[in-house]
């Protein structure tokens, strides 16, 4: 019965979120997981969303909200008649397992969508089961996903699930679904600001691609896409519009988040050559790859990754130079670092600290200003480099776990 299949896919799905929670440790919070937990604690805590420290923490919109809202409700509720834990004891005590440990709803929410999604498109629950513990054995069992609080494997659950509500809505045509599709972007949005860009571009696609499926008289094709597309545009602004008014009132500032230093770092990226894509590939490529073209000219030669080297910019890491480099940064002179990840950030230190010269009011909502201009002009400026670009930075992106 459907009853009985739906309890199984319950129980599997338990089962492996089990699993997954036994690679979640007691290890320390490190980079901008960093962040997103003083986020939640500030949530937690003071029911303010902010990534500042302090007993009266002033709100910000450095990062997204939505993850560390997640978890600072879990906070909220898992302390519920106890005392309040520190940010230090949730950072780097054994409670730092416990406050990881609500990864496990996004783990659970992931692994029933990639079944219902599977099973959609296949058809067959054995099919569906094996996807899915697929996908669960290689994503949500590692613990680069799992045991942190980054915002990708929030982002990859609410992805699954819009991507399954955008197949049932094209399916189905319900504009009941279209305008939960546009409640998804809308989360996703508020999980990586990026997606708010994406979902500009996908609603009006999929408007075009449900008119051109209506095969009718032009009235009928403007009905079957423009409706939709009306659909998702509410479900979007409905969730991502308080986000912003809120930014708006208390900041002065109309996005979600300050973070287009990502775009303006995409930007100068840009620029790199040929060699460097080469660099790109191999860097960030697996192991059955490097091994496949070792002895090439897309290989690393020993040195290409050090000072002169032709792929020395891609290094932001161990080096002959990451301490000059890290210097550099910190004293915002972006001409005496080498890697693109240390220039980009002395740009932004170097121009925060002529905000700060020239007596601005808020210099790193000016940071932030400059940073989006100018890396939209750069973009725009050459597009066809831009989309070039895209290619190596995919590469980078689908291999950036282990």
């Amino acid at each position: 019965s459907r009853a009985g299949i739906g309890i199984a896919i319950v129980l599997v799905c338990t089962a492996l979120t089990h699993q997954a929670s036994l690679q979640i440790t007691d290890r320390h919070s490190v980079g901008d997981a960093i962040q997103n937990l003083r986020a939640a604690h500030n949530i937690y805590i003071h029911n303010t969303f902010s990534h500042l420290g302090g007993d009266d923490p002033a709100p910000t919109n450095f990062r997204e909200p939505l993850p560390p809202f997640v978890t600072g409700l879990y906070l909220k509720l898992a302390s519920l008649g106890s005392a309040q834990w520190s940010f230090e004891q949730l950072r780097s005590s054994e409670k730092s397992r416990f406050v990881k440990l609500s990864n496990l709803s996004w783990v659970f929410l992931g692994l029933f969508a990639t079944w219902l999604l599977a099973h959609r498109l296949i058809q067959s629950h054995l099919a569906a089961m094996v996807v899915t513990t697929f996908v669960f054995w290689f994503t949500f069992h590692t613990a680069p996903l799992v045991d942190t609080l980054y915002t990708e494997l929030p982002a990859a659950v609410l992805l699954l699930w819009t991507s399954y509500a955008l197949l049932v809505a094209i399916q189905n045509g319900s504009l009941l679904l279209f305008l939960l599709v546009g409640l998804l972007l809308g989360m996703l949005a508020l999980t990586k600001a990026a997606f708010l860009y994406i979902g500009v571009v996908a609603i009006p696609l999929t408007g075009i691609l449900l008119a051109l499926s209506a095969r009718a008289n032009h009235r009928a094709m403007l009905r079957a896409s423009l409706l939709p597309s009306v659909a998702m545009v509410v479900g979007l602004a409905a969730i991502v519009s308080p986000c912003i008014a809120r930014n708006h009132l208390l900041l002065g500032e109309t996005e979600i988040s300050q973070r287009a230093s990502v775009i303006y770092g995409r930007a100068v990226m840009n620029q790199m050559s040929m060699e460097e894509i080469k660099g790109v590939f191999y860097l960030y490529g697996p192991y059955l790859y490097q091994r496949a073209v070792a002895g090439t000219t897309l290989a690393d030669r020993g040195d290409d990754f050090e000072r002169g080297g032709r792929w020395q910019r891609l290094n932001r890491g161990t080096s002959s130079f990451a301490l000059s480099d890290r210097e550099a940064q910190y004293a915002g002179r972006p001409d005496k670092a080498v890697s693109f990840h240390r220039i980009i950030a002395a740009e932004g230190i170097a121009f925060r600290q002529q905000a700060e010269a020239f007596g601005d009011l808020d210099p790193s909502g000016a940071t932030e200003d400059h940073f989006r201009d100018e890396g939209m002009r750069m973009i725009l400026e050459q597009p066809g480099r831009h989309l070039l670009l895209s290619v190596p930075f995919f590469w980078k992106g689908f291999w950036s776990f282990p």
